[in-house]
C-alpha cells in the first residue's frame, strides 16, 4: 500500500516486527497492557473533578446538603468552614458522668420528696 503522504512497509526479523508509517515505527509484538494506563488517567480525572467541586462548593456554599449547612448554622460558622468532630468519650469518662448524674438525681428526689426544698447533697 503507497499513499502520497506517508508510506506504509513491515520488515520482519527473527526479534521483531515492525510497522513503519512515515517517520513513526511500532513493534507490533509489544504486549501492552492498557489497564495501569487507564487507571492512572482515571485517578487523575477524579482528582480535577474533585477540586473542581470544591472551588464550586466555596463559591456557592448553597450548594451543600442541607444537613451540612444545618451544623454549620448550629455551629455558628458559615458553610464553607469545616466541621468540627466532638471528641469521644472513654469508658472511665462515661463511668464518672453517670455516677454524677445518679447522685444529682437522687438529691433531686430527695428535695422533692422533703416539699421541695432544695437539698444538696455532696
Amino acid at each position: 500500500m503507497v499513499e502520497s503522504s506517508a508510506r506504509t512497509h513491515l520488515t520482519s526479523s527473527p526479534i521483531r516486527t515492525v510497522a513503519v508509517l512515515g517517520s513513526l515505527a511500532y513493534d507490533l509484538n509489544m504486549r501492552t497492557d492498557l489497564k495501569p494506563w487507564a487507571e492512572a488517567g482515571a485517578r487523575a480525572r477524579l482528582d480535577e473533578i474533585h477540586s473542581e467541586a470544591t472551588r464550586l462548593l466555596r463559591a456557592f456554599p448553597d450548594l451543600r446538603p442541607a444537613a451540612y449547612r444545618r451544623a454549620m448554622e448550629r455551629a455558628g460558622r458559615t458553610a464553607a468552614a469545616p466541621v468540627r468532630r466532638r471528641r469521644r468519650m472513654s469508658a472511665a469518662e462515661r463511668k464518672a458522668v453517670g455516677e454524677r448524674m445518679r447522685k444529682y438525681w437522687a438529691a433531686r428526689r430527695e428535695s422533692k420528696a422533703a416539699g421541695g426544698r432544695s437539698v444538696k447533697k455532696r
